[in-house]
């Protein structure tokens, strides 16, 4: 499985990152992440995954995603969900959102429905609690 990683913070350097190395998932995924305090701690995860430094939106943007990605982490800053989501829709790409999904249960809902009018599956992580 080859995993676009949208953001490097915590929860990926801590969990996400090593379970992908555990279930030999890294060779062919990929973690975006522009802060190098970030980018430091996710090379010392010990991954093969590449790490792409930039921003979320001009990767969402590039063509032919579908071919080299089966599905999208989403892993960044609250407030950047809702447009991850709605991007990855666009791209056809299948998408695991880091909770909350939306800022709201509205933008959830519209989320959501987004995603069922796209026939794109969409679900929300909560691995910490």
């Amino acid at each position: 499985m080859r995993w676009l990683v949208l953001g490097g913070g915590a929860i990926v350097w801590q969990s996400h990152l090593p379970a992908l190395v555990i279930l030999g998932w890294d060779a062919g995924s990929a973690v975006v992440e522009p802060l190098e305090r970030n980018l430091e701690r996710l090379r010392a995860v010990g991954s093969r995954a590449d790490l792409i430094v930039g921003s979320y939106r001009d990767v969402l943007s590039e063509a032919g995603l579908k071919d080299r990605y089966d599905a999208v982490l989403i892993a960044l800053p609250n407030s950047m969900h809702a447009d991850a989501v709605e991007r990855c829709m666009d791209a056809g790409l299948p998408c695991l959102c880091e909770k909350p999904l939306g800022l709201d249960s509205a933008e959830s809902r519209r989320l959501g429905q987004r995603a069922a009018d796209a026939g794109v599956p969409l679900g929300v992580a909560m691995v910490r609690r």
